[in-house]
């Protein structure tokens, strides 16, 4: 999930572009419909520091996210959790970047959410899907582990056997 929030903010910092009157806009959002969904539980967010304007998700719709007041180190991705549009546990990485524009370098702060609750339900679909293949793989072993040990028991048998035959006078 990391991952993926680390991605969207790649996304969103190759598609920022400065207009001539230097305001920033995105030429491309991310793809994921759950931007474009109000309340959808994926969100961004970005804020030009310099303009103090700010970029919204649909998915935020009139809200914004509460962001920690402190300031990451620009290209270094800063995780927190948080509180989403809808008032949601959400878990939050932002990245803060440096964009050249002809005149002079702007800070930029791209912060991407996600809905904890959409969490907890993937690691929950996760376990279900987990739990039975464990328990039939290790039921496969322990039927493994037996026929194994009553192979390697078979020479023991038949020892017995002969002991037997030699004590009863056979051999």
């Amino acid at each position: 999930i990391g991952q993926e929030l680390d991605t969207h903010i790649l996304q969103l910092a190759g598609n920022l572009r400065f207009r001539p009157d230097g305001a920033l806009y995105l030429d491309a959002e991310p793809g994921d419909p759950r931007f474009e969904r109000v309340f959808g539980g994926l969100y961004w967010q970005v804020n030009d520091e310099s303009r103090a304007a700010k970029l919204r998700s649909v998915s935020l719709w009139d809200s914004e996210l509460p962001l920690p007041a402190d300031m990451p180190e620009p290209g270094v991705t800063h995780s927190h959790d948080s509180l989403g549009p809808d008032g949601k546990a959400a878990l939050v990485h932002e990245r803060r970047i440096i964009l050249e524009n002809a005149k002079t370098d702007r800070p930029v702060r791209i912060t991407v959410a996600i809905n904890t609750e959409e969490l907890e339900t993937l690691k929950s679909g996760f376990a279900s899907d987990l739990v039975p293949a464990v328990l039939g793989l290790g039921l496969l072993l322990l039927a493994g582990l037996w026929w194994q040990v009553a192979q390697g028991l078979k020479p023991v048998s038949s020892l017995g056997s002969a002991i037997r035959d030699v004590r009863s006078g056979q051999t």
